[in-house]
């Protein structure tokens, strides 16, 4: 006890040098959390929710355009190939503005064939076939907006027009679906590709993408370029892929996430040090004289080092905490505001936590040391003087 009051009173010496400091380390692993959560995060979604056996088709021109229906009867057609989905992505804000929902069109009986992770009762399963207007809620999304069965779910879409003219979608809440190992990712809406592909104005009988499951996972070498082949000759080519090649070459249409990250989060620790190391060395400047009486009094040179390295430790360790903790606060609320992201199920990684440990404990280790070890070889007199 009596080692931590010397430690404690040593970090309070500057109530408002401290302060600052930590508020500058907090900011740091605040930062370092949101950042490295995407970039951990994103890599450990994509290999959790990415299947060997599925392939994205998507339109080789140009990835976000449409392809025509009649794609997905021949696929089918091919050998390997188990189930086909079409997919249309209907994105729509429901009661505020702020509140956006992605609903996804697609043939449902052939949906849980592709994923089969994604799980809904049969008897929910059976009311979608019966009610053309029916969705199933994620449970996540359901329990945000208290979403009960036999609700009507109106949509105000952003990207489809009603035929009606109005861009105005009325679905009516059937059952509920659950994703294994991904429970934080079941926030969207599947609807019937029919009944929406019926009532839209324009863009019939096309669909944003295809997803194929093959009855063998080795099958991909030979069924992704029969696909491909097929449609060579087409003014609607394809692009086939894996579903984890898909995911991460949409990803890297938007930058090299990891380059981006590492470079900015590397930035402000390789700034934190010197920050941090600059406050250590004033706060054992400033007890030179201090340090002189322990050691008068019997305080050994081991002790004075360990002494300025657990304060050191301390203060990183605790403000880093302080920042990893905020970050995995605000993150979900700020992945849930990238509209038809796909990320609002994303949480800060158990490795962030980890890795910031690690950092803090290096980061007060590389910033403690030099002025543990000025005070650990201190003679009794020079420091008593002052020198």
């Amino acid at each position: 006890m009596k080692y931590f009051t010397l430690v404690w009173a040593g970090l309070w010496r500057k109530k408002v040098r401290t302060i600052l400091t930590v508020f500058s380390v907090v900011t740091a692993f605040f930062l370092f959390g949101m950042l490295q959560g995407i970039n951990i995060g994103i890599n450990s979604v994509t290999n959790r929710l990415s299947d060997t056996t599925r392939l994205r088709v998507s339109n080789r021109i140009d990835r976000q355009g449409t392809m025509p229906l009649s794609h997905v009867a021949r696929i089918a057609s091919l050998p390997g190939v188990a189930s086909v989905t079409p997919i249309t992505a209907m994105v729509g804000t429901y009661q505020r503005p702020s509140n956006l929902i992605v609903a996804l069109g697609v043939d449902m009986e052939a949906w849980h064939k592709v994923y089969p992770e994604f799980r809904t009762s049969p008897d929910q399963l059976r009311a979608m076939a019966r009610t053309r207007d029916g969705a199933l809620v994620g449970v996540v999304l359901a329990q945000r907006y208290g979403m009960k069965i036999g609700d009507r779910i109106p949509l105000q879409s952003l990207n489809i027009t009603n035929s009606d003219g109005s861009k105005n979608w009325i679905f009516t809440a059937v059952g509920f679906y659950d994703i294994d190992q991904a429970h934080d990712f079941a926030t969207n809406i599947l609807i019937n590709y029919d009944y929406v592909n019926e009532a839209r104005v324009g863009g019939k009988n096309t669909e944003m993408q295809i997803t194929v499951r093959l009855n063998d996972p080795k099958g991909y070498t030979k069924v992704a370029p029969a696909i491909d082949d097929m449609f060579v000759n087409s003014p609607n080519q394809t692009m086939t892929q894996n579903e984890k090649d898909f995911i991460q070459s949409t990803l890297a249409q938007i930058g090299d996430i990891n380059f981006f990250v590492n470079g900015i989060v590397g930035a402000v620790l390789f700034t934190l040090l010197f920050l941090t190391a600059n406050t250590m060395m004033q706060s054992v400047r400033e007890r030179i004289p201090e340090i002189g009486v322990l050691k008068a009094l019997g305080y050994s040179d081991a002790t004075m080092l360990a002494l300025v390295l657990v304060e050191a430790l301390l203060l990183s360790l605790a403000a880093a905490g302080l920042g990893l903790l905020a970050a995995s606060a605000a993150f979900p609320a700020i992945m849930a505001r990238i509209p038809s992201g796909g990320l609002e199920g994303l949480r800060v990684p158990g490795a962030v936590y980890g890795w910031g440990t690690g950092i803090a404990v290096l980061l007060a280790l590389a910033s403690g040391l030099p002025p543990a070890w000025r005070a650990r070889r201190l003679k009794i007199v020079d420091a008593l003087a002052g020198r």
